[in-house]
């Protein structure tokens, strides 16, 4: 589903100092039609690289996704739409609904994230992935 990452180390643990690339992906989505009102469910991880060596020791680096920090966000619908509105780029038939509607999410966590940025980081700082 959407995803964003950070473009450098952020602190993401402040009490040991510990760094990290930071990714937010929203793995939920939800609209609760008795509230009107859409639930995400986003997940914050800190990218690590592990270096595999084989039985021929050929290494490789692999990248391993750390939970950092889970919840649970309530969205009106009313802003959702605006959001959508403000990042001009509505579903046109032509297109897969699914995968606008990926990179429209992508687009509405990145703009949010650089609206209060998160993890003592700055508005230029996140990306989509």
């Amino acid at each position: 589903m959407a995803k964003i990452r950070s473009t450098t180390e952020l602190i993401y643990d402040s009490r040991n100092g510990n760094q990290g690339i930071i990714q937010l992906e929203i793995d939920g989505w939800e609209f609760k039609p008795t509230t009107n009102t859409y639930l995400a469910k986003v997940n914050d991880y800190v990218i690590e690289e592990i270096e595999i060596v084989d039985e021929e020791n050929n290494t490789t680096i692999q990248e391993v996704k750390k939970l950092i920090n889970s919840k649970n966000l309530t969205y009106q619908s009313a802003d959702i739409d605006g959001l959508f509105y403000l990042l001009q780029n509505p579903i046109e038939l032509t297109e897969s609904y699914t995968s606008e509607m990926d990179l429209l999410i992508s687009m509405a966590l990145l703009y949010v994230t650089q609206q209060s940025p998160i993890y003592g980081s700055t508005a230029n700082q996140w990306q989509i992935f």
